[in-house]
């Protein structure tokens, strides 16, 4: 096919990817059921096409992203929550997995700063599904566990994560000898 436009193309890549969601939903049902949960995530590439018109089924739930440096790209309008479907979030901690493609196989993301935009998330109606890329699990454990301990915590009066400083020095004492998690 030839377009002699970019919004020519970008139309045709919106109307392809509504028969591909058309066609996932047939395939799920029949083989799933309809009590299946079905996602779309509107990352790098796919976000335009969704902005561009890409109508998402209202029964699907809309997963957002962050930056690959801690920042949430964008939050649900009011319109996106009030879906059935609601709002996920999908978070990296760590954008490569191996050491040698690159320095973000560790994280450099602070707690406080992923609670912070955990919590604006939260707060914006991103509540349905939460989901953390964390690469490789053994030198993202504290994210990890700080994350998991969050997204159970989050708005609930014993929020254990409020205070991070405290969270992390109580993490290092339960993963350490010595009791220097306080010091």
């Amino acid at each position: 096919l030839v377009y002699h436009t970019p919004e020519e193309e970008k139309q045709a890549k919106i109307q392809l990817l509504s028969q591909i969601i058309k066609d996932q939903r047939n395939i799920l049902e029949k083989t799933l059921g309809r009590d299946t949960m079905m996602t779309f995530v509107p990352y790098k590439e796919v976000l335009p096409l969704y902005d561009g018109g890409l109508e998402v089924p209202e029964d699907i739930t809309l997963v957002w992203s962050n930056d690959n440096y801690g920042y949430i790209r964008r939050y649900p309008s009011k319109k996106e929550q009030k879906r059935s479907g609601g709002n996920g979030i999908y978070y990296h901690n760590s954008y490569w997995a191996p050491p040698s493609m690159s320095y973000v196989f560790l994280c450099s993301i602070p707690l406080a700063h992923t609670r912070n935009e955990l919590k604006k998330a939260y707060e914006q109606g991103i509540r349905k599904l939460w989901v953390l890329n964390c690469g490789a699990i053994k030198p993202l454990e504290q994210e990890i566990t700080f994350f998991l301990q969050l997204a159970w915590d989050i708005g609930k009066e014993t929020d254990s994560t409020r205070d991070v400083e405290a969270w992390t020095a109580q993490w290092i004492d339960e993963n350490f000898q010595g009791g220097i998690g306080r010091e």
